[in-house]
């Protein structure tokens, strides 16, 4: 087997568009996210692994976790752009602060995203 298609890393770092959808059906909002082998996710997954670490530590419950916050900042870095998202009429121009706004606000749109970046396939050529 060519090394080529052992290496993953590359097009995860690439990124996948996933179209989103909205009450079940497509719409015209396309967000591009890094895979599970990028890595802006494997250091997203380290730095939530410390707070669950610190927080076992410092006796704090597990359940008292922000993991909703967690995965908004994960998907957040991961994020590499987005199209069709407009505010009255008008781009929602993408940056990090934003992102965090549209998955903290859509957690639909959330989901969605967790699911796709688990999906390793989309992230493969060929």
């Amino acid at each position: 087997m060519e090394l080529e298609k052992l290496s993953t890393a590359p097009s995860h770092e690439a990124g996948a568009e996933c179209r989103i959808k909205a009450n079940g059906k497509d719409t015209d909002v396309y967000i591009t996210i890094q895979g599970q082998d990028s890595r802006a996710y494997r250091k997203a997954k380290k730095r939530q692994m410390r707070e669950f670490i610190e927080a076992r530590k410092n006796e704090i419950d597990i359940d008292d976790l922000d993991t909703d916050r967690m995965d908004v900042e994960l998907l957040a870095d991961c994020t590499l752009g987005w199209r069709g998202i407009t505010v009255n009429g008008e781009e929602y121009e993408f940056s990090r602060e934003n992102a965090i706004q549209l998955y903290t606000d859509a957690p639909e749109v959330t989901l969605q995203l967790l699911q796709f970046i688990e999906d390793r396939a989309v992230f493969t050529n060929g």
